[in-house]
């Protein structure tokens, strides 16, 4: 990612109090599935999360909507197809490029107007 300044790598918070403090000061969640996502979802914070093998979307985002969204095996194979594989077959079906598809719409639709308008704001003020 060339490590760009709006990126943090390590962040580490103590406890869920910290955690969701941590989290409602961030304007997009993206990560696996878990306990943060849970929470930043709960905070109505827009999220695309990687749902590993076993974890279905169906379950663990019944809410799924525009501002929750996320990817998992079975959105590139069939049932059948899964049985079939290990799982590490079944993750390495969820690629990079599947990955960044969904994400880089969810990023456009919820991030950009925002950095638009705070670039114009910058500008505004020079």
């Amino acid at each position: 990612m060339g490590n760009p300044s709006q990126v943090f790598l390590n962040i580490e918070a103590k406890s869920l109090r910290e955690l969701g403090a941590l989290l409602k000061s961030a304007d997009f969640f993206f990560g696996n599935e878990g306990g943060p996502r849970h929470i930043s979802q709960a905070l109505d914070i827009p999220s695309y999360a990687i749902y590993p093998p076993g974890t279905t979307k169906k379950e663990w985002l019944p809410n799924a909507s525009e501002r929750f969204q996320g990817i998992e095996p079975g959105d590139m194979l069939t049932n059948q197809e899964l049985q079939k594989l290990s799982y590490i077959d079944s993750f390495n079906a969820i690629t990079p490029d599947r990955v960044c598809e969904g994400l880089f719409i969810m990023l456009n639709k919820f991030l950009k107007p925002r950095l638009v308008s705070e670039e114009l704001v910058s500008t505004q003020n020079n």
